[in-house]
């Protein structure tokens, strides 16, 4: 590319900041807008693959800094006896760990401490209201009235993504999964020291990883047909009812230290991809505005990182915006299909699992290698 190109991002969660970094040293004129960016949940996995990406762009060593290594798979029972332990192999060669575990905070930080200190802002309280395209350019109008034009607008707005609504039409919305999630940040445990899930009765697994700064971050899951209250009446006495079947050691202290509903991120879990291109004309579409999966693999903050890094790269190497966004999408497709289907398929499997009594299953440890070690091939 050697033209300047202007480019507008709407969305500053993961994919839309980790773009704006991808692109902060190019020859880019580049916008960012979010109506409002405080990044929602608690924790977050990140595998290499998002690492290598990150590593191209100068981030990874703040957030090495800022997560704790999770480079093993240990499953139990409430009481704390071991059903399955495996770990993850660090790939020969590669000098940072093949997957951490951090706070979604931590990153949102250090992602837009980097755009600030290049000079980059975000421009919080609007987006986009409409968006209109001609042959070499969309035309956008903001909820604040502005109108300006841009070679290329990039959709990274989320899983209601608003930028996909407006051009590519209503008809692509996640659908359910018949499963919850309930995520919150808890004071650390010295026993802890690596992640584990606890698997009980009626569906239910806890996840317990140890974060830096002495916090754990902690997580229920649970087939959605026994959540009696709606996310808006989300209060204690409801998590304390789903912990009170777990006696491993640390239990009744995760239990004491629950914090209020309001600091407890609970949401259905959903599914959603769009079928290819993720464009249409000058717009095109990242992270979960493209494709929404269950955390079950811990892979939708990672797919989100690598299509940044992929469209990164295409705009800056490609003269002609048509020939980027080709073949961003021929790097992307299947990819993320990959990701999607694996993370749709064990988060079915616990739901099926939602019987009276009956465990979430333990993960296949052969699956999950032949699945960790897709995820080291070349973006």
């Amino acid at each position: 590319m050697t033209t300047s190109r202007r480019i507008l991002i709407v969305g500053a969660g993961i994919a839309g900041l980790t773009l704006a970094n991808a692109l902060r040293h190019e020859n880019v004129d580049l916008r960012l807008v979010d109506i409002d960016p405080r990044p929602v949940g608690s924790g977050i996995g990140l595998s290499g693959n998002a690492l290598r990406a990150l590593e191209t762009h100068g981030l990874l060593d703040p957030v090495l800094e800022g997560s704790s290594l999770s480079m093993t798979l240990h499953m139990c029972e409430p009481d704390g006896t071991t059903l399955l332990y495996t770990e993850r192999l660090q790939p020969e060669g590669q000098a940072f760990p093949d997957n951490v575990v951090l706070s979604r905070h931590v990153l949102a930080d250090i992602l837009t401490r980097s755009l600030s200190e290049s000079g980059i802002g975000i421009d919080v309280g609007i987006t986009i209201a409409e968006v209109n395209q001609d042959s070499d350019s969309a035309v956008v109008t903001f909820t604040n009235g502005e109108t300006e034009r841009f070679d290329v607008v990039v959709g990274a707005d989320g899983f209601n993504s608003l930028t996909r609504r407006k051009v590519f039409g209503e008809e692509f919305r996640a659908g359910p999964l018949g499963q919850a999630g309930y995520r919150w940040l808890t004071p650390g445990i010295s026993s802890i020291t690596h992640g584990r899930m606890y698997l009980g009765a009626n569906g239910l697994k806890i996840g317990l990883y140890p974060l830096p700064d002495d916090q754990i971050y902690a997580f229920i899951t649970k087939p959605t047909g026994r959540i009696t209250r709606d996310g808006d009446l989300l209060v204690r006495s409801e998590m304390e009812d789903a912990l009170a079947q777990f006696t491993f050691p640390e239990a009744a202290r995760i239990r004491a230290d629950l914090p209020q509903g309001r600091d407890i991120h609970f949401g259905p879990f959903s599914t959603m991809l769009v079928p290819s291109p993720w464009y249409r004309g000058r717009v095109v579409l990242i992270g979960d505005a493209a494709h929404v999966m269950p955390p079950h693999a811990s892979s939708g903050a990672a797919m989100a990182i690598e299509d940044a890094h992929v469209l990164a790269a295409e705009l800056t190497a490609r003269s002609s915006v048509e020939e980027a966004l080709e073949r961003y999408m021929g790097r992307r497709f299947l990819r993320v299909q990959r990701a999607l289907r694996y993370s749709v398929r064990q988060c079915l499997a616990e739901n099926a699992a939602g019987g009276d009594f009956e465990p979430p299953p333990v993960v296949d440890p052969g699956e999950a290698k032949e699945y960790w070690a897709y995820l080291r091939e070349p973006i």
